[in-house]
């Protein structure tokens, strides 16, 4: 095997440093572990780049294609698939903990409540509103006696 990423015919670039097998025809067979392998904090990251990204890859310094190649290799999907499927777990939760849709498309960094609705709906077969948590009382009917028929028909009885 012989240095692929030469800077000088004696010397590696300090950058990345690859083995190359000659018979795969320059095909990586080994890399030195690059600044992506070193992240393990994905979860903060995503969030702070806004979900997008172009955001993630310059916050981690390197282009937008050597994120999707780290990302194919490490999690067998797409920086967007695997960013999409965090930010559909969080929403969930975020609902199911009374959130509301606006607040959760707010936090999530979605263009709009219809963007963020469309997304769940695709994702879970589901409005959002499926997941949040039922009021057990309409506190409307519970405070005004006129609320329901047989409410006021109880109500001109006692007097």
């Amino acid at each position: 095997m012989r240095l692929a990423a030469e800077s000088t015919p004696n010397e590696p670039r300090e950058t990345e440093c690859l083995l190359v097998n000659p018979e795969t025809q320059g095909a990586r067979d080994l890399e030195i572990p690059s600044r992506l392998s070193m992240i393990t904090n994905w979860a903060l990251l995503a969030p702070i780049a806004k979900y997008n990204c172009e955001n993630l890859a310059g916050a981690c310094l390197v282009s937008k294609r050597q994120l999707e190649r780290f990302f194919l290799t490490k999690f067998k999907q797409t920086p967007k698939e695997w960013m999409q499927m965090f930010r559909m777990g969080l929403a969930r939760n975020l609902i199911e903990h009374g959130y509301t849709t606006k607040a959760v498309a707010s936090e999530l960094h979605y263009n709009g409540c219809c963007h963020f609705c469309r997304e769940f709906r695709k994702h879970y077969g589901q409005n959002p509103q499926f997941y949040s948590p039922k009021p057990r009382c309409r506190i409307s009917s519970m405070m005004s006696p006129f609320a329901h028929p047989s409410a006021l028909r109880s109500f001109r009885n006692t007097k």
